[in-house]
């Protein structure tokens, strides 16, 4: 099977997912389940807008293509501190308890915002207000907000680093039109070490230090200010804390949720409280200003599955305007040299991780050449696909357009699917691969590219989206060797090549 067809039509759900926005929720957090009946199974909580954000739904997959809605997973009693404006829940699995965590409005006060924890036996829950002795003394019951800061805070995230600590990341709320990233250590699930409390990033500059010395709102970070059309209001908001190899990366969305210019970045340091750097082009997942495919990639988390790593994003359902209607994204991460790539937003056929297909990349395993270019070869086995213009540098670049490349195996393996990720530039992209030949199958000609992975509205202007590959599926067949011809007759350039498979 090719897929070289039109957006809409089927595909091979047990090799593939692609980002259809399904699943209207947003603010998503995504936790795989390990113990219980629910073990297999990953968890999808957010804002529940089908609940007027008076509650929130969970949902669960195996697969990433179906998304099942479980039910409500926590709706406040009557007299909890807050039943209107619960907001992006983040779940985690402590001491044999899920504790959700979520920002909610004071009963009494709409305006007056906070955080609050629910707790269950169960991922799918019922979720119920946290109530018990806080380390602090404080006897808590549901009309009792958990969570005391002094300034109203929203976008609240759990984080446990590898020595057991628990730490919370939060937003404070538009102070002066001005929304910053704050962090504290806990004393235990409810309770705040307010010596720790400190404030970790703010809008369009680098570092706190950066920004304490600068006397106006003048930073270096552009990207972050594509506030200036809806007034003076800037946002650093929806942060998410992950730890790799002693590096803390502190992630955050930037830019009002409602614009199409909402985007992911991220600052790093060497402390779960920091001090964090934003570094040069800290953007990882956003839109460039023409696209038509998606809007509003924000408000974010990251969740293994198995050896790989994902981000569960939201993004407008009218992908060429944008709006407040949001729906559910899922694209992979990369996190090498203390820098996160991603590999979206997407909106086209993707393959599905290892651990839920049973198929890997092996290409990233594979002796790799090519003809008819001087070019870095390991560019097409990296694992990276270049999303934005000025990632171009990371594509294979064949000037004549001709190449035959050759991926080597020093062992036979089974082949199941070949992609070729076409470049992120209509000028350098490419409609046809001549030829691929796998092992023993018979040749695969003249593979065409899925057309609507072009943006023709106008036509002397054509531009691709980004993300899109040739794909060719076939029965498992055993290997030593892929080989893909191209003959394009110009400059292209080729972004990736993933061939799914299984050792032996």
């Amino acid at each position: 099977m090719h897929y070289d067809d039109a957006l809409g039509t089927e595909f091979n759900q047990n090799l593939f997912y692609r980002n259809d926005l399904k699943t209207q929720l947003a603010d998503p957090s995504v936790i795989y389940i390990t113990e219980g009946e629910e073990a297999g199974y990953y968890y999808l909580y957010g804002t529940t807008d089908a609940l007027g954000a008076a509650g929130v739904y969970a949902y669960r997959t195996k697969n990433f293509n179906h998304w099942q809605l479980v039910g409500p997973a926590f709706v406040p009693q009557r007299d909890s501190w807050a039943i209107r404006n619960i907001w992006a829940p983040e779940v985690i699995y402590m001491n044999g308890k899920y504790y959700m965590y979520y920002s909610g409005s004071n009963r009494y006060d709409g305006n007056k915002k906070g955080i609050g924890v629910a707790v269950a036996d169960s991922p799918a829950g019922p979720f119920v207000e946290y109530e018990g002795t806080a380390a602090d003394g404080r006897e808590l019951s549901r009309r009792d907000q958990a969570i005391v800061l002094p300034f109203p805070a929203i976008d609240v995230s759990p984080f446990v680093d590898k020595d057991g600590q628990l730490y919370l990341y939060f937003s404070r709320d538009q102070v002066d039109g001005i929304s910053s990233i704050w962090g504290a250590r806990m004393k235990d699930e409810v309770t705040i070490e307010a010596e720790t409390l400190v404030r970790l990033a703010e809008p369009s500059f680098r570092s706190m230090e950066e920004y304490l010395a600068s006397v106006g709102r003048t930073g270096p970070l552009s990207w972050e200010c594509a506030t200036s059309a809806y007034g003076y209001n800037m946002w650093n908001e929806a942060p998410f804390m992950y730890e790799k190899e002693g590096a803390y990366f502190l992630t955050y969305s930037a830019n009002p949720f409602w614009s199409r210019e909402y985007a992911v970045g991220y600052a790093v340091g060497q402390s779960p409280l920091g001090p964090f750097v934003k570094p040069d082009d800290n953007r990882i997942l956003g839109i460039d200003s023409s696209w038509d495919h998606v809007s509003g990639t924000g408000h974010h988390s990251f969740f293994p599955v198995g050896n790989q790593l994902y981000i569960a994003y939201h993004t407008h359902i009218d992908r060429v305007f944008g709006n407040s209607l949001r729906a559910i994204a899922i694209d992979e991460v990369f996190i090498e040299d203390k820098t996160i790539h991603v590999n979206g937003p997407t909106y086209s056929v993707q393959p599905l991780p290892e651990a839920i297909s049973g198929y890997k990349n092996l290409a990233a395993t594979a002796a790799i050449t090519a003809t008819g270019s001087d070019d870095d070869v390991r560019k097409l086995n990296d694992g990276r696909v270049a999303m934005h213009l000025e990632e171009g540098d990371r594509e294979f670049s064949v000037a004549g357009g001709k190449t035959r490349i050759k991926l080597s195996f020093e062992r036979e393996v089974v082949v199941r699917a070949v992609m070729v990720y076409n470049s992120v530039d209509y000028e350098r992209a490419f409609f046809q691969v001549k030829r691929i030949k796998v092992g023993n199958l018979p040749a695969i000609k003249s593979l065409r590219f899925n057309d609507s992975y072009i943006n023709r509205e106008f036509p002397e202007y054509p531009e691709m989206r980004p993300g899109g590959a040739f794909v060719a599926e076939f029965a498992e067949t055993r290997a030593e060797t892929v080989i893909i011809e191209i003959d394009a007759g110009r400059p292209i350039a080729i972004s990736e090549i993933i061939v799914l498979g299984r050792e032996g």
